[in-house]
């Protein structure tokens, strides 16, 4: 998974994430994961565990574990993803995704993301709004705009 994000209204507020991930299926709806990257301020480490229902139309994951980049930290995100049918070969696509880092001095990180769009085969678009806190929410970011994702 890559992300950057230079949406932000100043320099220093630009994101960036790159995670590799490897996950290992212990039962048909758990996995154990692993995982190294780079996001400010620098490298991480991760390893976790996940449950993933889903159908047809509806995807959900919860993960939990923990995360090391200068200090430990208890990481828990889950992705909800639903996708109703509609017309020829179009689906809606909502998928929400929130993600919160707690460590020892408290609520390090949390992130919410919404999109809402349309989906023709591998590609979809639409609207989407990312909120970010840091530090106790003492310092937050927020933005909105569009999305473009196409599926290889």
């Amino acid at each position: 998974m890559t992300l950057f994000d230079t949406e932000y209204g100043n320099d220093l507020n630009n994101l960036y994430f790159i995670r590799n991930t490897i996950s290992y299926a212990l039962t048909k709806n758990i996995r154990a994961n692993t995982a190294i990257g780079i996001k400010n301020p620098g490298a991480f480490g991760t390893m976790s565990l996940s449950f993933t229902t889903q159908s047809h139309q509806f995807n959900f994951t919860y993960s939990a574990g923990s995360t090391y980049q200068d200090g430990f930290s208890f990481e828990q995100s889950i992705v909800a993803s639903y996708l109703p049918s509609f017309g020829n070969d179009h689906q809606g696509y909502i998928d929400l995704l929130a993600t919160g880092n707690i460590n020892a001095n408290g609520y390090a990180r949390g992130l919410q993301q919404l999109k809402i769009g349309v989906r023709k085969k591998q590609l979809t678009t639409g609207l989407a709004i990312n909120l970010d806190q840091f530090n106790n929410a003492r310092k937050t970011l927020t933005n909105t705009g569009i999305f473009l994702k196409y599926n290889f």
